[in-house]
């Protein structure tokens, strides 16, 4: 009997110590993201105003990026202006249907200028685009065009247009895609990745996307791109989400990544030295045996001296089932305070991050949540409710004004569900379903957002 006592006061003595471990480590966490917010977002306080020097230079200094604008033609950035996003909140069915941020001034009262910035809209497509007809692609680019978009990321998939060998090309699919857009007056964020057979690393898992066996093979491909397009296409990222294996098989690497991402680079440069190339975005993603954490994946390309083969970095900050203004520690939302902060820390303040994905599925096998709901999300199964999707876009539009102007466009993700009728959450991402039969709440968000 005295042993199980103590077997209980033993069991009962540990859990005390993994909830106060947790405890701690959950207020650690929320600190350090609040300093990370107030450090890098609007956040006028008294400690602030009473920091500031008297004189003019040390001013500047004191409120960090002031002198950033979206005006940087040179960056391939097009000044645009939206305000705070209001929609109906409704489903319906199927309806018919720039300005640069001035760096501000000196003021007498050396009170802190809002350098908030407007939010840039895309639209993440993917490799859908590519499997398009002429009459397809018209009718999806009329429909960013009634919601003001003005950027659409898409894939230039090597995996495919190269896929007969290395002296053989196939880019019809590309070619369409680049002319009509060029015809519509919208901006390309290209993606370039995915390895075919015949050039990928050894071990790849089927049906993954392959990581190249060889970074300059894979630079000779950007070369071939960046000179087919030269002209059409100014922006280029590196890859997608490479930190997890699904598409960088066999397994993610940072040290392969870094040869990659330099040799594109140099490749893309050489052809067009006024281009923009952009790390390929990072999946918010736990450390595991088949993924990096974007904080960790940044800090080692940082220490892989990769800082000048890049012009902007990419995340892929998802956040649902909660808000991205949530205040959790666990909202990958604010791994991008982190990151920005290791820029910071590297010299590289001056460069943007790109949100080249964020969304929320409405739709899957699961359970349908909002946003202020504290109960398990089964991720695979369980989905938002269309108006938690367009709160998230509310609220995205709302966290993207409060930042020191260091992020660039953000792209939705998508505009078209892939297939509105699957079980899987991964085919109800769009802001319309599939057959253009409806359109959701986030539609709306994003139509009276003032693009």
């Amino acid at each position: 009997m005295k042993s199980l006592v103590l077997f209980a006061k033993i069991t009962v003595a540990i859990f005390f110590c993994l909830v106060a471990v947790f405890v701690g480590n959950y207020f650690l966490s929320l600190k350090e993201q609040t300093i990370l917010v107030e450090k890098y977002s609007w956040l006028p306080t008294e400690e602030k105003i009473e920091n500031l020097s008297l004189s003019e230079s040390q001013y500047a200094a004191s409120i960090k990026y002031n002198k950033k604008s979206y005006g940087r033609t040179s960056r391939g950035i097009s000044p645009v202006s939206t305000a705070a996003a209001t929609g109906t909140g409704t489903t319906t069915k199927k309806i018919v249907l720039p300005i640069p941020v001035i760096a501000p001034k000196l003021s007498e009262s050396l009170i802190p200028v809002n350098n908030s910035q407007k939010i840039i809209n895309g639209i993440a497509a993917g490799g859908v685009l590519t499997g398009m007809s002429e009459a397809q692609l018209r009718n999806y680019f009329n429909e960013l065009k009634k919601l003001g978009i003005v950027w659409v990321r898409w894939d230039m998939d090597w995996s495919e247009i190269q896929k007969d060998g290395p002296t053989r090309y196939n880019w019809s699919g590309s070619d369409l895609v680049a002319k009509i857009l060029k015809e519509y007056n919208l901006q390309s964020l290209v993606i370039l990745g995915y390895a075919p057979k015949w050039a990928g690393e050894v071990g790849c898992v089927p049906d993954n996307h392959c990581s190249p066996q060889d970074a300059q093979i894979f630079a000779n491909f950007a070369t071939q791109a960046a000179l087919r397009y030269k002209g059409t296409i100014k922006n280029w990222e590196i890859w997608n989400e490479q930190n997890s294996r699904a598409f960088w098989s066999p397994k993610p690497s940072v040290e392969k990544y870094s040869e990659v991402l330099k040799a594109s680079y140099a490749a893309i440069k050489t052809v067009d030295p006024t281009a923009t190339v952009i790390t390929g975005g990072l999946s918010p993603v736990e450390g595991s045996s088949s993924t990096i954490e974007p904080v960790k994946f940044v800090t080692k390309l940082y220490a892989l001296n990769s800082k000048d083969s890049f012009d902007a970095i990419a995340l892929h900050p998802y956040a649902y089932p909660l808000s991205p203004a949530s205040t959790q520690p666990w909202n990958y939302w604010f791994q991008m305070y982190k990151v920005y902060d290791i820029m910071n820390i590297n010299g590289d303040a001056k460069k943007d991050i790109w949100i080249t994905e964020y969304g929320a599925p409405t739709g899957g096998s699961g359970d349908a949540h909002e946003l202020k709901q504290l109960n398990f999300f089964s991720y695979g199964k369980d989905y938002m409710s269309e108006n938690a999707q367009a709160t998230m876009m509310s609220d995205v539009i709302s966290e993207v004004t409060k930042i020191d102007s260091w992020v660039g466009p953000v792209f939705w993700y998508s505009l078209l569900d892939t297939n509105s009728t699957s079980a899987d959450p991964e085919g109800h991402f769009g802001l319309i379903t599939s057959g253009y039969e409806a359109y959701k709440s986030a539609y709306f968000k994003l139509l009276n957002s003032g693009n």
